[in-house]
């Protein structure tokens, strides 16, 4: 497999790798540097092209971490896959639905993201639906955590929709969710998810999200009700 801009995948210092039709471009600047130890492209001497493919993605997925992917066509190339990092660097493949590479992708995706969920703070979030299949996440300069889902035809994909219930269980755990209507006209149309001092703003309210914050508060009703019940069991059973 003809690899184009192999230095600087040595280097590791680019910014976009394009893998398509048995070519593998990497674009961005060379740095006036020496290689100490083993490089990359040996790795790969004796590989076939499946593996060599193989191994430039492992590559950008070991050193990047992903925040945005989405499947987009283009006149020129047809439908392509495009997966983004928070270093600025971009990969860019076929976009075949059956193939293992995207899985992995896809996985790495969804792994990053639930990292960036877990592990940051913030005092405000931003939930919304595209109405495409890309898929992204990031901070606002305001330090706010924006998630931007894709969507199908269909509806939410199957990893978009656990992501949505798994983002609203940690945002407001056992608490019960109140749906406000945005009214000022200065900020973004849409609806505010509230308890306590948990916010999310949501641009659209969409029948997913509706869906999910519809099952999150008959939970909260459920668990509401066995500890009433359990309370009521404890006091009978103290002679109250």
């Amino acid at each position: 497999m003809r690899i184009e801009g192999i230095r600087q995948l040595d280097q590791n210092f680019y910014d976009t790798i394009v893998v398509r039709n048995g070519i593998i471009k990497v674009n961005g600047k060379l740095l006036d540097t020496v290689t100490l130890g083993n490089s990359f492209s040996e790795s790969l001497r004796g590989k076939s092209d499946e593996e060599i493919k193989d191994a430039v993605i492992e590559y950008f997925l070991r050193y990047n971490r992903l925040n945005f992917i989405s499947s987009e066509f283009s006149r020129i190339n047809g439908l392509m896959f495009y997966v983004g990092s928070q270093s600025e660097k971009l990969l860019i493949i076929d976009n075949d639905e059956m193939s293992e590479s995207k899985a992995k992708i896809l996985r790495r995706y969804i792994s990053d993201r639930d990292d960036f969920l877990y592990n940051s703070c913030a005092s405000t979030y931003s939930i919304n639906t595209n109405y495409s299949n890309s898929s992204s996440y990031n901070t606002t300069r305001e330090g706010n955590l924006r998630f931007n889902l894709a969507r199908e035809s269909t509806g939410l994909p199957q990893y978009e929709s656990e992501f949505l219930e798994k983002f609203i269980n940690y945002i407001f755990g056992d608490e019960y969710i109140k749906v406000i209507p945005r009214g000022n006209k200065e900020l973004e149309d849409g609806v505010e998810l509230v308890s306590g001092e948990k916010r999310v703003i949501a641009r659209v309210f969409t029948k997913d999200l509706m869906k999910k914050v519809d099952e999150h508060n008959k939970k909260c009703d459920f668990i509401k009700k066995e500890k009433e019940e359990a309370m009521k069991l404890q006091l009978k059973m103290e002679g109250f």
